[in-house]
């Protein structure tokens, strides 16, 4: 899928190579791995009703982040 979004501040040129949609609870989470002109990133957008959160992860950073993510979930689960 192929995305061109202009205005007058922003352009936004992207390919969406992949995405998932994880609903848990009462929030879905969608995952997205894009690719731009400065390289791949994955987007994690939590959707409730009107309202958008998103990160921004750039493929430099995707190991650090599993990381980090996956020793708080560790921690997380042994203080439980």
């Amino acid at each position: 899928m192929q995305r061109n979004c202009e205005s007058p501040y922003i352009f936004l040129d992207f390919t969406i190579l992949f995405s998932r949609h994880v609903r848990i609870e009462n929030k879905n989470f969608y995952f997205a791995c894009k690719k731009n002109a400065q390289g791949r990133y994955i987007t994690v957008s939590e959707i409730k009703g009107n309202f958008r959160n998103s990160i921004l992860i750039p493929e430099s950073g995707w190991d650090d982040f599993r990381l980090v993510f996956e020793e708080y979930v560790k921690q997380c689960q042994e203080h439980d």
